[in-house]
């Protein structure tokens, strides 16, 4: 017989034996609690079961009191970050509907003095010039038409 073949058969083995010691002690649970009985008549061993009942009790309540306490805490970190965001999306929607006086007068000051006194001079020169070009092209076509007998 090969060393594969033992491996196999151990495995099959335990793979056996599993299911009875879930059916003898459940699955991920603790081995009951159980004491030596005196004798036949004797109650120890009820009331040894009995308390590692009342012991598996407990576990399920402490188990149960942190989840409650984890739960309570991860929804009061979720709806403190719900109230921070609505806070935040107020003050920008606040921000962007100021007007451009409203939101830094200084500095709408500053820019419309400058457009004022400078830009709007420039480009008034800018179409003065593109104006005076156009009507220069414009005289020197109709010149060239009536010289050449076109129209």
């Amino acid at each position: 017989m090969g060393r594969d073949q033992l491996d196999g058969r151990l495995r099959e083995r335990q793979r056996r034996q599993e299911p009875r010691r879930e059916a003898a002690y459940g699955r991920g649970r603790y081995r009951p609690y159980r004491l030596k009985t005196h004798s036949a008549s004797c109650q120890c061993t009820k009331v040894g079961r009995k308390g590692a009942d009342e012991m598996f009790g407990i576990f399920d309540k402490i188990e149960e009191f942190f989840k409650e306490l984890l739960l309570g805490g991860i929804q009061a970190n979720l709806e403190s970050m719900f109230l921070d965001i609505n806070n935040q999306v107020g003050k920008v929607a606040a921000d962007v509907g100021q007007t451009p006086m409203g939101w830094n007068g200084e500095v709408f000051n500053f820019i419309k003095s400058i457009n004022d006194s400078v830009i709007i001079p420039i480009a008034g020169l800018i179409i003065t010039a593109v104006l005076c070009i156009e009507l220069i092209n414009m005289v020197m076509r109709k010149e060239q038409y009536a010289r050449y007998g076109h129209l």
